[in-house]
């Protein structure tokens, strides 16, 4: 049942799916000055990406000492195979970086401004709550939704849900090789509940909307610069 019901949720998400991958945003970044403002507002996703991939391994292996196994093996190997590879990366150069980090590495080569994000950052790191980081930081204010969005998926509701969010997510970056991971971590973690499919799939929807959303508020940013 477990492979199936994977087959049976991509095919009820397909319009979803669609949605996001057929936006209009793909056919109008066509400048230097447009692919900045896209940046811009992107690397919000990039960052809070990162934020969502530490919880659900923070969930699914143990990160505190004294160390005890975790529940699921397998779940605990794919998603440590995931991290791995996003937070410690090869940086091109001989050395090692997150995929954030080279994300801010790409913006500053093509002139975009960081200053919003890493100003997100500096303030978390001063312990200054998540919300009002993010009122004072500059990010345009349709990459501040998305990332409160993210984060609300985070502190609510079991490991499920926002597994299924990162798994939608992850799939947009890397169908090739993390995508199958992350296929095989939600067939372990829904099995053969049909509740847990029918949550992956009404939070699998609300992040596809989120997208949506989020690429709507960079086409309006784009369309005007």
């Amino acid at each position: 049942m477990s492979h199936s019901s994977l087959i049976e949720l991509k095919a009820r998400l397909a319009d979803d799916f669609r949605m996001v991958c057929e936006h209009p945003i793909y056919g109008t970044v066509e400048t230097l000055e447009q692919f900045r403002r896209f940046m811009e507002f992107h690397v919000a996703a990039v960052w809070d990406f990162m934020s969502l991939l530490k919880e659900l391994q923070r969930r699914l292996t143990c990160v505190r000492s004294p160390w005890l196994p975790s529940a699921d093996p397998l779940a605990r190997r794919l998603v440590n195979a995931i991290v791995l590879e996003e937070e410690s990366d090869q940086d091109g150069t001989g050395g090692y970086a997150s995929h954030y980090e080279l994300y801010l590495a790409a913006m500053r080569d093509c002139g975009a401004e960081t200053r919003a994000v890493e100003q997100l950052c500096r303030q978390l790191e001063h312990g200054r709550n998540l919300n009002e980081a993010l009122d004072d930081c500059g990010l345009p204010s349709a990459a501040q939704d998305f990332v409160r969005a993210t984060f609300a998926t985070i502190e609510t509701g079991d490991e499920m849900p926002r597994f299924v969010y990162y798994l939608q997510r992850y799939v947009e970056l890397d169908g090739e090789t993390h995508g199958p991971l992350a296929e095989a971590m939600l067939i372990a973690l829904c099995g053969d509940d049909a509740e847990r499919w029918l949550v992956a799939e009404q939070t699998a929807r609300a992040a596809l909307q989120a997208r949506a959303n989020l690429w709507d508020g960079v086409l309006q940013a784009v369309a005007s610069s």
